[in-house]
């Protein structure tokens, strides 16, 4: 069991991270890239030039057993648009545990959702925070924030058929996939209008706190 100063940590560490971003947007994102955490975005080489369309990050937070990502994208509505991070076992969409993150009906959305693959559609899950154990989200210069933690192993059902897909991330590779799209008038995470999958297989190990 995690005791209360390990969360009042994880909480303070996103505050302050919401913080860099609200006052240097961008950039701050990008500080300790490959060196502290890892960094991932789209377009090819974005990270290098700090010029990402949509940035991720992620680190292993020891005391918590858990990862900590960060998404920032040029969504200038995310009460229409979503940003996403998944985890794939291949670099293409389906079968995979994505987290999608917007102000949908004016409310902070950090939600876990399942793709398919043919036909082509995702849906969110029935327990929408499972596995994350912290969450926020920020505007900031007509750019979107989200940052969460997520447990290190979750065990995901499949809301197309009868399944549970285990995903752990101290003993497996993922292929992360970065993406940004809209809302249906009824709230339904539509096709993506921006996505870039991890060539390879990430491990989300290589970085810890």
């Amino acid at each position: 069991m995690h005791n209360s100063n390990t969360f009042g940590r994880v909480s303070i560490l996103i505050c302050l991270l919401t913080i860099s971003i609200g006052t240097r947007a961008q950039e701050s994102l990008y500080d300790g890239c490959g060196t502290t955490k890892g960094c991932f975005g789209t377009p090819d080489s974005c990270v290098e030039s700090k010029s990402c369309d949509i940035v991720t990050t992620y680190l292993y937070i020891t005391d918590l057993d858990a990862y900590q990502f960060e998404l920032y994208g040029n969504v200038s509505d995310p009460t229409t648009n979503y940003l996403a991070i998944g985890l794939s076992e291949n670099s293409k969409m389906g079968d995979d545990s994505v987290v999608l993150c917007s102000t949908l009906n004016n409310e902070e959305h950090v939600d876990q959702y399942w793709t398919r693959g043919f036909p082509k559609s995702a849906k969110i899950l029935d327990e929408p925070s499972l596995g994350i154990l912290e969450s926020t989200v920020a505007i900031t210069d007509g750019a979107f924030y989200c940052s969460f933690v997520r447990e290190a192993v979750t065990n995901i059902p499949n809301p197309y058929a009868d399944e549970t897909t285990t995903f752990d991330l101290k003993a497996n590779l993922y292929h992360l996939l970065v993406a940004a799209g809209p809302f249906d008038e009824n709230g339904a995470a539509k096709k993506h209008f921006e996505k870039r999958p991890s060539p390879e297989p990430i491990d989300l190990n290589e970085f810890s706190d």
